[in-house]
């Protein structure tokens, strides 16, 4: 999965912003998290069996109260080592260690996945208003709300410099008081601690609003001073969110080499799909890919055993950006049946691959 240029409002929930679940590599890159997590903290309890373990939190971490850092809600999260049980009842549970020698034993069996490749979080501003910190202190045990970057999980299987992960800058937006009558262009944030303050003060009733656009008006600005950090904090010094706010960067980043590189420190083969259209295919599908370096490379089409089908292009190709066409054909020129199959693109230093359904 991946992750980059978005730009996230007054978050107003318990969980991390962005749950990976049982992703095998994912990139959180170059995005803004204003007020993420605002409600604060939650843990699930163990009923029956599982209550012999220890507290294990929504995302189904390992959850120690009284040391375990993940007792508080992060960012960012992912399940576990992406073990899997099947309890009795059928559901999934995931555990961040081996799976418990006397875990209850049901169908369907244990699913171990040993292919994790890491997790890449890299320029991300993220900060809560001050108000939301005052609210915290105010209530502290209904809210808990220490609030981390990234879960163990994800710190554990993270590539890179974790310094880098993110960093906290306050910016300046065009907040309005939509209480007041004045809805302005971007929702208060004020509006938010209310709620907040209402719930804190009587948690045994929702007394949230029955419509989130209540306190959420549908106009949005999400531009920021040019002047600060977070306007060249993102990789090759554009701006960190969503560029749509920023017009004249975003034109200038559709056609830099930036973003089809989003993932270039992660990408040891150099090599980028950028788009498979359409997908599902019926009688044609084309393959836009980018290479970020001057490579002998191969474009090749496997079905579903591992076979390949077709070689679409073959040879030495200079850096720049591609497109390949396939037919639905095999080598031998005959129709192959519908299906999914994997374009894989090699070079010398490795390979990256993306599925693709061939329809009626």
């Amino acid at each position: 999965m991946e992750f980059d240029h978005n730009t996230f409002f007054n978050n107003q929930g318990y969980h991390g912003v962005i749950q990976f679940g049982n992703t095998r590599e994912g990139v959180v890159t170059n995005n803004l998290f204003v007020n993420p997590i605002t409600m604060g903290n939650r843990l699930s309890k163990p009923e029956g069996a599982l209550a012999t373990f220890n507290s294990r939190g929504e995302q189904t971490q390992v959850v120690d109260m009284a040391n375990d850092p993940d007792g508080a809600f992060a960012i960012v999260t992912l399940n576990g080592t992406l073990r899997f049980a099947g309890d009795k009842q059928g559901a999934w549970r995931l555990f961040d260690t081996d799976i418990p020698e006397n875990y209850p034993t049901a169908n369907p069996p244990y699913v171990v996945h040993t292919d994790h490749k890491g997790i890449v979080m890299r320029n991300n501003n993220i900060y809560h208003e001050q108000d939301f910190l005052d609210l915290w202190k105010k209530y502290p045990k209904v809210f808990e709300p220490t609030v981390r970057v990234a879960s163990n999980a994800v710190t554990k299987y993270l590539t890179g410099d974790p310094a880098q992960m993110s960093f906290t800058e306050k910016l300046d937006f065009d907040y309005n008081d939509s209480k007041t009558g004045n809805l302005g262009k971007v929702s208060s944030y004020k509006d938010l601690v209310l709620v907040s303050e209402a719930f804190a003060k009587n948690v045994n009733t929702n007394e949230f609003p029955e419509n989130w656009s209540q306190i959420y008006p549908g106009e949005w600005n999400a531009a920021y001073a040019t002047t600060s950090r977070s306007y060249t904090a993102a990789d090759g010094g554009f701006p960190l969110g969503d560029l749509n706010w920023f017009p004249a960067d975003k034109a200038k980043w559709m056609t830099s080499a930036t973003k089809s590189a989003t993932k270039s420190a992660e990408v040891p083969a150099g090599i980028v799909i950028d788009k498979v259209y359409p997908n599902p295919f019926i009688s044609d599908a084309t393959i836009n890919y980018t290479l970020l370096n001057d490579q002998a490379v191969e474009i090749a089409v496997y079905d579903m055993f591992g076979q390949k089908v077709k070689t679409l292009q073959s040879g030495d190709m200079k850096q720049g950006s591609y497109s390949a066409t396939w037919n639905g054909r095999g080598n031998n020129g005959n129709e192959l049946p519908i299906g999914v199959y994997q374009v894989v693109i090699s070079g010398p230093s490795g390979k990256t691959s993306t599925k693709l359904m061939k329809s009626w």
